[in-house]
């Protein structure tokens, strides 16, 4: 039977189901330089745009993991705004860019003669999706900021702002790393449309007027009077000073909301039609006749 052509010997075939599969991945070259994507020609092209689309849409992702409350406005002399994303924000965005935070230092405090102190902190980063690295970066907080005013324990004082200063070298490292150092608010919009997450949301710094007016107010120098309200939506116009040409005026604070129409109130009119007229000076009463003079006992004769 051994020998016999027609005997077919039977194989175990069954799977070993105790044993993972092996896997094995061809290596890729990814090309590093310049002259590597050239050699590529159209490959090359093709690789630039497949990386510049990742990034945007990491970008855009990222950027809706935020809240307004996340960012500071601030406008420059030109009228451009763009948005600063504080250190609370960065914790949001690392996971999409997989940045590390490495080689942090001790922090380091350094005492005023006046009582105050400032720490700093170095730090290093790298960031996984680009590969690229950041190294001992500076970051700091004072112990007269504004955060730590109310806090009257000194020792609780001292560890929120050692605390703080941690977070901003975090934050230098990621914002640096991830290309997010000032950000276009049109590019804010973006990636909040289809969300109820609006740019206008976000706290207003520097360019917005003073403290007063970006929470709203009129500043100090306003008239004396009651502002006149936007007729398209209810908020209080807000006093503008004159500038060379141009006279002072009211405008609404939601100006620069999208579709909002242009409303402006000239301040010099406002301000007379609200200042009351003159009253007429009233005219001098009219003297009482003179009673008749009374004698003192014993004066008649």
């Amino acid at each position: 039977m051994e020998n016999d052509p027609t005997t077919t010997t039977a194989l175990d075939v069954t799977p070993d189901l105790d044993r993972e599969p092996v896997t094995t991945l061809t290596p890729i070259h990814t090309p590093r330089n310049l002259d590597e994507l050239a050699a590529r020609q159209r490959q090359g092209h093709a690789i630039i745009e497949a990386r510049a689309a990742i990034l945007t849409s990491v970008k855009t992702f990222a950027l809706r993991a935020c809240s307004p409350q996340d960012f500071v406005l601030f406008k420059a002399d030109d009228g451009n705004v763009i948005a600063f994303l504080e250190d609370a924000g960065c914790d949001r965005i690392r996971p999409y860019y997989g940045i590390e935070i490495r080689d942090v230092s001790d922090p380091i405090k350094t005492t005023g003669p006046d009582g105050g102190y400032y720490y700093t902190v170095k730090a290093s980063g790298f960031c996984k999706l680009t590969g690229e690295t950041l190294e001992a970066v500076e970051g700091g907080r004072s112990s007269a900021e504004e955060f730590v005013k109310h806090v009257t324990d000194p020792m609780q004082r001292d560890l929120y702002v050692r605390r703080a200063a941690r977070a901003s070298a975090d934050g230098i490292v990621v914002r640096t790393l991830a290309g997010l150092q000032s950000i276009p608010v049109e590019e804010l919009a973006l990636a909040w449309t289809g969300t109820p997450k609006s740019f206008e949301q976000c706290r207003k710094g520097r360019g917005f007027g003073s403290r007063t007016e970006r929470l709203g107010g009129n500043p100090e120098s306003a008239p004396n009077v009651r502002p006149p309200v936007c007729p398209h939506c209810k908020a209080t116009g807000v006093y503008r000073a004159g500038r060379g040409d141009r006279g002072a005026f009211y405008g609404c604070p939601n100006w620069d909301n999208r579709g909002h129409p242009k409303w402006t109130v000239d301040a010099a009119e406002w301000v007379a039609k609200q200042t009351p007229a003159a009253s007429p000076t009233p005219a001098a009463p009219t003297p009482a006749a003179a009673a008749p003079a009374t004698r003192e006992p014993g004066a008649e004769g």
